[in-house]
């Protein structure tokens, strides 16, 4: 069954409401936060033309007696103050407390907390508006100046006045309540960030409006703005100069669910004691998923379990697992890639995070095992990288990582080949795809057993070893130049050795966001006095590398409604100096470059894990994942594999930049490492959407599981994504 749930335990930081002692104004119909309509019920409720106001006789309500207009009130369809009805939106994915007037098409989300750059509101604010028909005559705090409360129903064309307008994006003449010349736009409520546009509306392409992105070019903002850093240092957009760069003004999310307000997870004290007597720990700290998943899908101690296949015990004293990998350039089954390994470090570390909430509530679920194997698997990750030492001449000076043991150090990123006894490197130089997979993998684990006592015996140690592979990671495995100049953004390599910018080639399903958020907090929370011989990565280099991955995924993804990526790119940045897929030629692995295939597939399980690991940025996630979203709800059938076959789901779409036409790899519901990082993107669905989700969840917990290294790992991968658990997991982050 499909299980949905919205956050509801949180802190809001509200204005302190004023004591009133009599009746008061109000738009929101809980708090008195209108006081430009007058002093009495009349007044509030003729205030221009506006049937929307309603008088509190009494004053404010107390803040949690009702839900106040714009609220979402899914949860709670009778909870809505008076005045306002629980109703669905234009789409009927979401459920909001609305005036009878209010337009249902128009939602009211919450700002998301990214810091990556975002457009403006068109035509709508973000937030509950905190402008009605005329303006308040103090400016508000935390966003800028909205447009009026009650919204065209349909995106406005600009007015063709003769003669001026005033305007707060400085581009169109939207602001019509502050007079209808100069002296009173640019005086209007002490607000000097309105202008007046004396010829009227700009033509649409003329130049980039206020709060709109400019990092693709600097000098293109309207007059009025410039081009600004915002407090992250991790996007530039058009900012007025009063504007505060603290505070991004994003357009509503494009994911169909409305965003959900950032969570103060509450500790919740369990029932009855853990079911491992061995160690004593305290449970994990447990609060309500805001994404979509489903008990279809194979459980946690299950997927643990798939991994028996592939692993190969090459002692037990200490452990030392290896997970060996076949096919194309993985090998025969006698060879271990960074990859599998690193899929076995991610899916044990995902297994322990989720612990509480999935795996330690299934009959004969033993932690203790987990924490071996998961041990064998590190052990052998250590044994990769010792075995590196002499042949990666691409991470000069990078010996960051410390076997206790031996106290020796040794590089932090192995080579990607080697043999799976560990007796031998058969492939020299880093793969990032798995080095990211394993270092997130690793900062689980440690995650997981940090609240034990006592602490696993490898935890020290690998709390260290992640912290230093964070480093090694950022430090050779991503580009800051670009044709040898420096440049703002952060470009993931092929590995240390090869790839970047232009026919260096590059792999959109290496970028992987959410993993680079997950190394930039562990980094930021770890004492420095604990390094040695290696510095942290500062917080907005990590901030450029996850906003420059996400540029490169929408910028090879296919136009419109395609969502498709290839396996490979060639990028460079354009003459407005945003990233452009180039369109030279380029492949590896035996992949061809524009089928969405065996690599291209787990780029949507990558902005997945950003979305389940980082709920609340829809704003970066969304606009990629959207497009799958929409093509599965329109070729969803219910029966056989539940979706249309070949390309009736994905048919052949344009990559921007290029003559060329992806496709999706032939008969892709027959092959789990195309369908399980694609139906990974269900997750961000809506409420309607539980049906799709429990059908991705039958199809992924299909038995027996496949033999294959690679459709087994993605098997194991994808039922993580849809049972919650990397969604649980993410919480103890």
């Amino acid at each position: 069954m499909m299980h949905f749930f919205l956050g509801t335990t949180f802190f809001l930081l509200l204005p302190v409401h004023q004591a009133h002692a009599q009746g008061c104004c109000s738009q929101n119909y809980l708090n008195c936060d209108v006081n430009w309509c007058g002093s009495n019920e009349d007044a509030c409720e003729n205030c221009g033309g506006d049937p929307s106001m309603v008088w509190l006789a009494n004053g404010a309500l107390p803040a949690s007696s009702c839900k106040q207009r714009w609220e979402s009130c899914s949860d709670n369809p009778n909870a809505c103050c008076a005045g306002a009805t629980c109703r669905a939106n234009s789409g009927g994915n979401s459920m909001q407390c609305l005036a009878d007037n209010d337009d249902p098409a128009i939602s009211n989300p919450t700002t998301p907390t990214t810091t990556a750059p975002v457009n403006a509101p068109v035509p709508v604010p973000t937030q509950p508006p905190v402008n009605p028909t005329a303006p308040p005559v103090t400016p508000p705090t935390v966003n800028p100046t909205t447009p009026p409360v009650t919204p065209p129903t349909a995106n406005p064309t600009n007015p063709t006045p003769t003669q001026g307008c005033c305007s707060q994006k400085y581009l169109s003449c939207d602001v019509n309540w502050c007079g209808s010349n100069e002296d009173a736009c640019e005086n209007c409520g002490g607000d000097p960030s309105m202008v007046w546009l004396a010829n009227g509306a700009l033509p649409a392409s003329s130049c980039k409006q206020r709060w709109e992105s400019c990092s693709d070019n600097p000098n293109a903002c309207c007059a009025g703005a410039t081009c600004r850093a915002n407090s992250g240092g991790n996007s530039m957009q058009c900012l007025a100069d009063n504007d505060d760069p603290a505070i991004s003004n994003p357009t509503t999310p494009t994911t169909i669910g409305p965003t959900p307000q950032p969570v103060t997870p509450v500790p919740v004290s369990p029932t009855e004691s853990p079911s491992t007597s061995s160690p004593t720990r305290t449970p994990s700290p447990t609060s309500e998923s805001f994404l979509l998943s489903t008990t279809n899908a194979m459980n946690a101690w299950d997927v643990f379990q798939g991994l028996n296949l592939l692993t190969q015990k090459n002692s037990e004293n200490p452990p030392s697992y290896a997970l060996r990998s076949e096919g194309g350039a993985a090998g025969s089954g006698n060879s271990v890639v960074t990859e599998s390994q690193a899929y076995a470090l991610f899916i044990t570390g995902t297994v322990l995070a989720s612990w509480d909430e999935h795996a330690g509530k299934e009959s004969g679920a033993d932690r203790d095992l987990v924490l071996t194997t998961f041990e064998g698997y590190f052990n052998f990750w250590k044994k990769m990288c010792q075995n590196s030492q002499g042949g990666s001449t691409c991470q000069p000076s990078g010996d960051f990582c410390l076997d206790e043991a031996t106290n020796t150090k040794s590089v932090c990123l192995p080579d990607w080949k080697q043999t799976a006894d560990g007796s031998a490197v058969e492939g020299n130089g880093p793969a990032p795809d798995g080095d990211e997979d394993a270092i997130v993998g690793i900062i689980l684990a440690v995650k997981a057993v940090e609240n034990d006592s006592p602490k696993p015996s490898w935890y020290d140690e690998a709390r260290n070893w992640a912290d230093a592979s964070a480093t090694a990671f950022f430090t050779f495995n991503v580009l800051d130049t670009y044709n040898g100049s420096a440049t703002y953004y952060r470009m993931l390599k092929l590995g240390a050795c090869w790839g970047g910018w232009g026919t260096s080639g590059n792999n959109p399903s290496y970028h992987s966001p959410g993993s680079y958020k997950v190394m930039r907090d562990f980094q930021s929370n770890f004492p420095n006095s604990d390094r040695s011989g290696y510095s942290a990565i500062p917080e907005d280099e990590w901030n450029k590398l996850i906003a420059t991955s996400h540029q490169v995924l929408l910028a090879v993804q296919c136009d419109g409604d395609g969502a498709m990526v290839p396996n490979w790119a060639t990028l460079s940045i354009d003459d407005n100096g945003g990233i452009a897929h180039s369109g030279g030629s380029f492949s590896g692995s035996g992949t061809p470059q524009y089928q969405y295939g065996a690599e291209a597939a787990r780029s949507t399980w990558r902005v997945a894990l950003d979305a389940a690991l980082y709920p609340q940025d829809a704003a970066d996630w969304a606009e990629y994942l959207d497009p799958y979203l929409e093509n599965l709800r329109q070729s969803y059938t219910g029966v056989d594999k539940f979706w249309e076959t070949d390309k009736g789901t994905f048919p052949d779409c344009r990559t921007p930049g290029t003559g060329q036409n992806i496709e999706i790899f032939g008969d892709w519901l027959s092959n789990a490492f195309i369908y399980a990082p694609t139906l990974s993107s269900l997750i961000t669905g809506a409420p309607e959407d539980g049906d799709l989700v429990d059908a991705a969840g039958s199809l992924l917990a299909y038995e027996p599981l496949p033999n294959g290294y690679y459709s087994r790992c993605w098997t194991l991968l994808g039922n993580l994504m849809l049972s919650g658990a990397m969604e649980s997991a993410g919480k103890i982050l």
